[in-house]
């Protein structure tokens, strides 16, 4: 999936796919071809002019869609992860524990290009 592409420029004779809200605060979006967009596509855009999409959907804001998952295998009668940090930090630590014991950890980083 794509990013959040907030211009707040001119978009003129583009061929972008696979993003989501391609031209959110677009001063124009002129000429182009969009393949694959997800939620809004030219939200508070000021002008749209001339532009072809082809299969847009809502599919990002309404289907869950896994991160990663995780396997425990071992003599303990319960393992757990945390989490910890903000939703919008930059990086966030999750902590492998069982039965409550801290066992490894591992971090996780914001990536806005995936």
């Amino acid at each position: 999936m794509g990013v959040l592409v907030n211009m707040s420029c001119w978009m003129t004779e583009c061929q972008i796919e696979d993003t989501n809200d391609v031209g959110y605060a677009a001063q124009l979006v002129r000429g182009c071809q969009f393949t694959n967009l997800h939620a809004d596509a030219f939200s508070d855009a000021r002008c749209v002019v001339g532009n072809t999409i082809n299969r847009l959907g809502n599919v990002s804001a309404t289907t869950y869609v896994e991160a990663f998952t995780v396997q425990y295998v071992g003599a303990g009668a319960t393992a757990t992860l945390e989490l910890s940090g903000g939703s919008d930090a930059n990086t966030r630590t999750c902590t492998a524990k069982v039965d409550g014991s801290s066992v490894g950890t591992f971090a996780v980083a914001r990536d806005d290009a995936a």
